[in-house]
C-alpha cells in the first residue's frame, strides 16, 4: 500500500464520507421501499377480508339464507371506505418509489384491489358509460336484428 500524503488523505477522507453517506441514503429508501411492501400485504389482506365478507353476506343473500338488510350492506360499504380512506395515499407511495426505480411488490395487486373498491362507489349510469360498452352494445343489437342470436346462448 502506498503512503498519502496529508493533502490526499482529505480528499480520501471527504469522498469516504460522502460515499457512506449516499450508501445511507440508498440503504434508507431501499428499506423504506420493503416497509411499504409489508404494508400493502396488509392493506391488500384486509382489502380480501372485506371482499369475502361482502361476497358471503350477498351469496346467503341470494341463496335466500337471509333477508336483505340495508344495514349490514351500509356497514360492508363502511368497511370498503375506511380501507380507502388512506390507500390513496399509499398509491402515491407506491409511485414515488417506482419513480426512484424501484419495484415494490404487491403493487399491481394493490392498484386493482383499489379500482375495484373505487368501482363498487360508482352510479352504474357512469361506470357502465363509454365507448367500449356502446359497441357492444351495438353489435348486439345489431346481431339480434342480423338473427344470429340464439336464445339460452
Amino acid at each position: 500500500m502506498s503512503t498519502v500524503g496529508p493533502r490526499e488523505i482529505e480528499q480520501y477522507l471527504a469522498a469516504y464520507s460522502e460515499q457512506a453517506e449516499r450508501w445511507k441514503l440508498d440503504h434508507d429508501e431501499a428499506m423504506a421501499c420493503v416497509d411499504l411492501e409489508q404494508f400493502l400485504v396488509l392493506g391488500l389482506t384486509l382489502a380480501f377480508s372485506i371482499d369475502m365478507i361482502d361476497t358471503n353476506w350477498r351469496t346467503a343473500m341470494l341463496a335466500g339464507q337471509v333477508e336483505y338488510d340495508p344495514a349490514e350492506e351500509a356497514e360492508i360499504q363502511g368497511r370498503y371506505r375506511s380501507w380507502l380512506a388512506p390507500s390513496a395515499d399509499i398509491l402515491n407511495r407506491i409511485e414515488g418509489m417506482e419513480a426512484k426505480g424501484y419495484k415494490v411488490r404487491w403493487a399491481d395487486e394493490f392498484r386493482r384491489a383499489y379500482r375495484d373498491a373505487v368501482s363498487l362507489f360508482v352510479p352504474d349510469a357512469e361506470f357502465f358509460s363509454g365507448d367500449a360498452l356502446v359497441e357492444l352494445r351495438d353489435a348486439a343489437i345489431d346481431a339480434q336484428r342480423a338473427g344470429s342470436h340464439e336464445h339460452g346462448e
